[in-house]
């Protein structure tokens, strides 16, 4: 979103540290959205003009085509459209999952691991052996922490050390998810306009049942900092640098409000969903 454009720099430091290790670069696909919608916030153009939003996103993107990658994909959300995370999610995993062994979630406010691709090439080997192809993985988290001790911790894992879980528990961060698993149907059910992680765990476990399995690498570290000082900047009348959901102004309120009862009659109800149209309603 464009009131985490502060923050991006950060981002684009975790990727460039996780894409430095990878040898093959043409097997790897970034796909970055940068979403300047206006629908539910407003930007404060009296503190950041446009065309300097676009230009933090390209100097980002650029710094990753330095890299020597060419397969960088990116999209631009209009002012007046109504395209968040939800809608990105759920057409990043059905457009590549035919074309890719592994989705990867990032997030704004994350770093994956330096190790991130060595941890999926070893359970991998593991998953084909026992043929599992329908999973999630994850890492352990840990909020805030510099790229450079996240480097320093996770290096000294020797080897990788894996456990599972049976239920889904599953945050948007830094989350891999196999390619099959998509395949098989699990995905932000269209139903969602918010709450996209959630939707991918009930999903998850209508589909799989029994047989859902998430793989979790215990002694590899992720970042995810929730509380980043500059996750919000730029929301006209507002000032939630920090990201405080009860701060956050009444058309956010509004969004949520929607998207929850969504979850709740995907979980145990019959009614009919909301959608866009009905929170447009909810403005007026």
């Amino acid at each position: 979103m464009f009131f985490e454009i502060e923050m991006y720099k950060d981002f684009i430091d975790g990727l460039v540290n996780l894409l430095e290790t990878v040898e093959n670069k043409d097997n790897v696909t970034i796909d970055l959205c940068f979403n300047m919608s206006e629908e539910i916030e407003k930007i404060d153009y009296e503190k950041i003009s446009k065309e300097e939003l676009l230009g933090k996103f390209y100097a980002g993107v650029n710094r990753i085509i330095d890299l020597g990658y060419e397969n960088v994909h990116t999209g631009i959300v209009e002012k007046d459209e109504f395209y968040f995370h939800a809608d990105y999610r759920r057409d990043l995993n059905y457009n590549y999952c035919k074309k890719v062994d592994y989705v990867m979630w990032g997030e704004t406010d994350s770093f994956f691991p330096k190790e991130a691709f060595d941890v999926i090439e070893t359970l991998s080997e593991y998953t084909k052996e026992q043929n599992l192809h329908r999973y999630l993985l994850s890492f352990q988290a840990k909020s805030p922490l510099p790229i450079e001790t996240m480097n320093e911790i996770n290096a000294r894992a020797k080897e990788f050390d894996f456990t599972y879980i049976n239920k889904p528990k599953i945050s948007g961060s830094c989350l891999v998810i196999s390619s099959d698993l998509i395949k098989f149907g699990v995905n932000v059910p269209l139903c969602l306009i918010y709450n996209d992680d959630e939707g991918l765990s009930l999903m998850a476990e209508k589909l799989c049942g029994e047989n859902f399995i998430q793989f979790i690498c215990k002694n590899v570290l992720h970042v995810h900092a929730r509380r980043h000082p500059q996750k919000r900047c730029y929301v006209l009348n507002e000032d939630n640098p920090y990201a405080f959901i009860n701060k956050k102004m009444d058309n956010f309120q509004k969004f949520l409000q929607i998207s929850k009862k969504n979850i709740q009659n995907l979980t145990n109800g019959t009614d009919k969903f909301y959608e866009y149209d009905d929170f447009k309603k909810e403005l007026q």
